[in-house]
């Protein structure tokens, strides 16, 4: 038999091989300050295509978390507070629905203008979860990674997820995904704050983002497509993922950013 070839992992890590996204994903245009936690991810990500997927599903985030109780309480007491005590499915969607309220319920001056919006001059980028959180962001990525280690906190295994719209420029998506466990289909699903979607299977369980790039019909059936911005199919056809363990934060850099130039020009040119 011929001798199985060793995957080059390197080959489809970083912030390179998006197609046009290239250019909005190098370090000088980022809209989150270079080192910053954020930034650092986008380093790390990892391509989901068919030469990485067995190895992005079976072996890169290990399941057994190293949480230690007590040293987030905020995060935990959002938990207590949120999930309640059912299934991990159950628990995730209660984490989700609150994740989406967040720019509602944590409204702050820095978001506060004359017209009673953040504008591009205000908005803020990065930050601690829980800085995020009473910061009220309403950025998808950040919104994600919120939601990321609320599920560790609250004992499930989460990681995050880039999308790739590959038919515009500089439209694309961040999600979560998460592990459950359960006695019918245990397996990994994709759960995104922003829209406050998750994907059910025809035979049960939720699907990944593996499983929506296969089949894209599990997304356009949803009941917020067409509703939503980014419940379609169209972004899980590109993406990328990279584990973030909230254990692990201590060697992040948290610091606050403004709006780059770059994704400044972008943002306003979409507001006209």
């Amino acid at each position: 038999m011929p001798e199985k070839r060793r995957l080059e992992i390197s080959k489809y890590k970083g912030r390179t091989g998006f197609g046009s996204y290239d250019e909005l994903l190098r370090p000088e245009n980022d809209i989150h300050a270079p080192g910053s936690v954020d930034s650092v991810l986008l380093d790390e990500m990892i391509k989901l295509v068919p030469e990485t997927d067995d190895y992005i599903y079976t072996k890169y985030t290990p399941l057994a978390l190293k949480y230690r109780k007590g040293s987030r309480p905020y995060l935990e007491k959002v938990v207590r507070d949120v999930a309640g005590r059912g299934d991990d499915a159950s628990m995730a969607k209660a984490l989700m629905r609150w994740c989406n309220r967040i720019p509602f319920n944590f409204p702050t001056p820095e978001k506060s203008t004359e017209n009673g919006f953040w504008s591009t001059d205000t908005i803020l980028f990065g930050g601690t979860e829980e800085e995020l959180i009473k910061r009220g962001t309403e950025i998808c990525t950040e919104q994600a990674r919120v939601l990321c280690v609320l599920f560790q906190v609250a004992g499930m295994p989460a990681r995050l997820v880039a999308l790739f719209d590959m038919n515009r420029k500089n439209w694309g998506h961040g999600v979560t995904e998460i592990y459950i466990r359960s006695r019918r289909s245990s397996g990994w699903a994709i759960f995104d704050a922003t829209s406050d979607a998750c994907y059910p299977k025809p035979k049960g369980g939720l699907a990944s983002a593996w499983e929506l790039h296969n089949h894209p019909e599990l997304v356009d059936a949803h009941p917020s497509h067409g509703k939503e911005p980014y419940v379609d199919s169209v972004f899980y056809q590109c993406s990328a993922i990279v584990n973030y363990f909230v254990w692990d934060w201590q060697k992040y850099d948290y610091r606050w950013s403004f709006m780059s130039e770059y994704v400044r020009k972008i943002w306003e040119a979409n507001d006209q």
